[in-house]
């Protein structure tokens, strides 16, 4: 076995479970997977706290945000396009109806005046007034003083 199969080896066989830079060897192209088993198997000897793993695991936070990300932007910027595009037809739907209905209250104010006339006929008003007064004439007594006098 190579010394290279034996890196390789050494750091899958070192832990079971997937960790930061197992994930980041997904992104490491083919030709450069030696190389990055072996800067990995350096850091699997250096302690929790070493201020080099920081950094390590830091860049390698970075680079996966970095591979990621364009994609989630792309999904989110699809799901806000669709919301854009719901809430614009509304809007024009809407603005359709304020000018029908516009239009329909425009035509009811220019025949308010006949409707108006029509509904309220002077001569009958002036007719009804009339005869409601000689009515409370009458009733008032007014006219037997008149008489009597």
């Amino acid at each position: 076995m190579s010394p290279d199969q034996e890196l390789l080896n050494l750091a899958g066989a070192e832990s079971e479970s997937k960790t930061l830079f197992d994930e980041l060897a997904g992104l490491v192209p083919a030709e450069r997977q030696t190389e990055y088993y072996r800067v990995i198997a350096h850091t699997r000897t250096l302690s929790p706290n070493d201020e080099m793993l920081r950094v390590l695991e830091a860049m390698g936070i970075l680079a996966l945000l970095t591979r990621e990300a364009p994609a989630e932007i792309a999904v989110e910027r699809k799901s806000l396009r669709k919301i854009l595009e719901s809430a614009v037809s509304q809007a024009n739907e809407v603005e359709r109806r304020m000018a029908r209905y516009t239009s329909h209250l425009d035509s009811r104010i220019a025949q308010l005046p006949k409707e108006l006339e029509t509904g309220l006929d002077p001569p009958r008003i002036a007719k009804l007034l009339g005869e409601s007064l000689r009515q409370c004439f009458q009733q008032s007594g007014l006219p037997d003083t008149a008489k009597s006098a």
